[in-house]
């Protein structure tokens, strides 16, 4: 799921929570005193997906800056090999004018 659709699948469940307490309220108000139990309730899991969106996002940007790094490591060290390769190069061909 995209940040997006986690942010109104919580938003969602919290204007359910209100709506069926709206509704029990409405109609069976003598029935069902403490119906805030059940926009509570709802509320509660919509703030846990709230937590997990944030998360989610948390781990996105690590799990980016994780691959930034080993791409700039590789670049270092694909670098680092072509430096070494020249220097090798450099001592063959100093080898081979001083050889007899």
């Amino acid at each position: 799921m995209t940040d997006a659709q986690i942010a109104m699948l919580a938003t969602a469940i919290r204007i359910h929570g209100e709506n069926l307490t709206h509704a029990i309220n409405t109609h069976e108000p003598t029935a069902h005193p403490g119906t805030a139990w059940v926009r509570d309730g709802l509320e509660s899991i919509a703030a846990a997906i709230d937590r997990h969106a944030d998360k989610t996002a948390e781990l996105a940007s690590a799990t980016a800056s994780i691959a930034d790094a080993i791409s700039n490591h590789g670049e270092a060290v694909s670098a680092a090999i072509d430096i070494h390769s020249e220097s090798i190069d450099r001592l063959a061909d100093a080898v081979e004018t001083r050889a007899p």
